[in-house]
């Protein structure tokens, strides 16, 4: 795919790179509809193409396959009348809102750097809730959901951030596991005319997915069974936590993942912030920041973006931040007890974020410099 059919050396920047067979392939699905690739004339070739490539999919897999739509979650109330809108598990919308929610009313602080030891301790309670989620379908989560939506646990855990102390225990933040890593998304943001939003988040898991190419279609295969947690397989880096049976392989069960795609209405109900981002477990906390700095801190939607970001999963017990971060927020977090460590490779930053924000009727949309991108309306 990346080779030049003529020398068969890997194209060079600025050469054209031709797939002639996943062309063929968009003429078909714009004939048939996207039935092509599971009941229509592409869907033999491809389910042989996936046997050929180790793959047990049958025939009967791909006819009976079926998108899940679902409404969306009950919305997370934010100060000043907004409401915050996310996907449902598996996907990381609820860890989201409970972030947001553990941080509402108590941001903005006296000072930014100390408001930025709450906000790695939000991360924190976040993912260590996040290691006992799962599909729904298969999991018994409502117990996890509702503790993350009760006022009165969030009220508790609210006191514990404001300590402005972290600590090195998962336990601490409630995970008795650990979880699978995720790793590359892509993302769309839509402001319609009409004042409808739509924040689409996809992926195929790694860059290049699985690595391998269905011959027939030109279609590049993703490796989402990666996304799931393996009895076998300790993820956590720290060697201690076992795996989160939570998100342990089932037939028909979906993997738990980092997208979390955002829509915030105003206290009129017009969206006031819809923003998705790119980039494994660094989704979820950048999605955080930028509506944290353009909701809360009067930051431009630029700004919010491009602001210096800090990240912490839980595991590895120890936060990531983006060269550029002010040393009185590095200082604040190293005296509150974090293990940190600089990025200062722009290629290692891991997530890029797309967003759009209306103001007074203003609308603004930017694309994230960490990776390439772009943005266009009418």
């Amino acid at each position: 795919m990346l080779t030049d059919p003529d020398t068969e050396e890997l194209v060079e920047e600025g050469g054209i790179m031709l797939r002639p067979k996943l062309a063929d392939t968009l003429e078909v699905i714009r004939q048939e509809g996207g039935d092509a690739l599971y009941t229509g004339s592409l869907s033999k070739s491809l389910v042989e193409d996936l046997r050929d490539a180790g793959s047990i999919i049958t025939e009967e897999d791909m006819a009976g396959y079926t998108v899940k739509i679902e409404e969306v979650s009950v919305p997370v109330p934010l100060k000043d009348g907004m409401n915050l809108y996310s996907s449902p598990l598996p996907a990381s919308g609820p860890t989201v809102e409970y972030i947001l929610s553990l941080l509402n009313g108590i941001l903005p602080g006296e000072d930014l750097a100390t408001d930025f030891v709450k906000i790695v301790e939000a991360f924190k309670f976040g993912f260590g809730q996040r290691t006992k989620c799962g599909d729904p379908d298969f999991v018994d989560v409502e117990h996890v959901l509702d503790l993350m939506r009760d006022p009165e646990h969030i009220q508790q855990v609210q006191e514990k951030i404001s300590n402005l102390a972290t600590s090195q225990d998962p336990f601490y933040y409630g995970a008795n596991f650990s979880a699978a890593a995720a790793h590359g998304t892509g993302n769309r943001v839509i402001l319609a005319p009409n004042g409808d939003a739509v924040v689409l988040s996809s992926t195929i898991n790694l860059y290049f997915g699985s690595f391998v190419v269905s011959p027939s279609t030109g279609i590049l295969l993703n490796n989402e069974m990666d996304d799931f947690s393996l009895p076998s397989v300790n993820t956590s880096q720290t060697q201690t936590y076992p795996p989160s049976p939570a998100n342990f392989i089932r037939p028909y069960k979906r993997p738990l993942s980092s997208m979390c795609p955002v829509i915030v209405l105003d206290e009129n109900r017009d969206v006031r912030l819809a923003v998705g981002a790119a980039g494994s477990e660094k989704i979820i906390t950048s999605v955080v920041l930028i509506a944290i700095m353009n909701l809360w801190y009067n930051k431009t939607l630029e700004e919010a973006v491009n602001y210096p970001r800090v990240h912490h999963q839980l595991y590895p017990m120890s936060a990531t931040y983006e060269d550029g971060l002010s040393k009185d927020i590095v200082d604040a977090l190293k005296r509150a007890g974090h293990k940190l460590q600089r990025l200062t490779d722009k290629l290692n930053y891991g997530s890029a974020a797309t967003a759009v924000a209306k103001i007074d009727g203003e609308i603004t949309a930017i694309d994230d410099f960490r990776r390439p991108g772009g943005f266009a309306g009418y």
